[in-house]
């Protein structure tokens, strides 16, 4: 049998730690990234030809309870919970760096970095770990063997299905297992092991 451990990354990576990444900066002396506002308001000229070429993007903020980031308008809106203008994305790398290379394209990407900056920020990181688990013949008691190539960290949680498809790999074909941790209500919602089972 394997035991499956779906757990809560407690040291999760920043999303903005790897190479070329957005720059996000929040208006909020509350947050880790902040920045006064007035080092961007009003926009310089070159800040200007940033938003317009997107390679920056003005941020909506929402929070309640959970917190959601947003280009600017996009997300939640509440008179009480939101902020209009709550930070800013910047792409500080060279811009042949960049994948996208038209406005659209650019806040899409932008879009889909602020989920996992979302995610990250919310705690919603995740990883897992295999044992296999088999019983002595004498005295019945488990005998726990942790698969060296069985674990993984650092799955966002607006990319579950890429870290169940990475579980079902490590599994190899295994059926028999039981889903344990502190994330096992994630395979309420995804498949793990290959077929649809809830977590034990």
């Amino acid at each position: 049998m394997k035991r499956l451990h779906l757990c809560v990354d407690d040291s999760p990576t920043s999303p903005m730690e790897g190479d070329g990444q957005w720059t996000l900066y929040s208006f909020s002396s509350r947050h880790l990234s902040h920045r006064s506002p007035d080092h961007f308001l009003p926009p310089s000229i070159g800040l200007r030809r940033k938003l317009k070429a997107g390679t920056a993007f003005l941020l909506s903020y929402f929070e309640h309870g959970n917190c959601v980031w947003s280009l600017q308008d996009e997300g939640p809106q509440c008179e009480w919970d939101s902020v209009k203008c709550a930070g800013i994305l910047l792409w500080e790398h060279p811009v042949g760096d960049m994948g996208a290379k038209t406005y659209e394209d650019r806040a899409k990407d932008a879009r889909s970095f602020l989920e996992t900056y979302t995610a990250w920020c919310n705690g919603e990181v995740y990883g897992f770990m295999i044992d296999d688990v088999t019983k002595c013949e004498h005295c019945k008691q488990e005998i726990v063997k942790s698969d060296p190539d069985g674990s993984c960290w650092g799955f966002y949680g607006n990319d579950i299905e890429y870290m169940a498809s990475e579980v079902r790999a490590a599994l190899d074909g295994e059926t028999d297992v039981k889903i344990v941790g502190d994330a096992a209500f994630l395979a309420d919602h995804h498949d793990f092991i290959g077929k649809k089972e809830k977590a034990a």
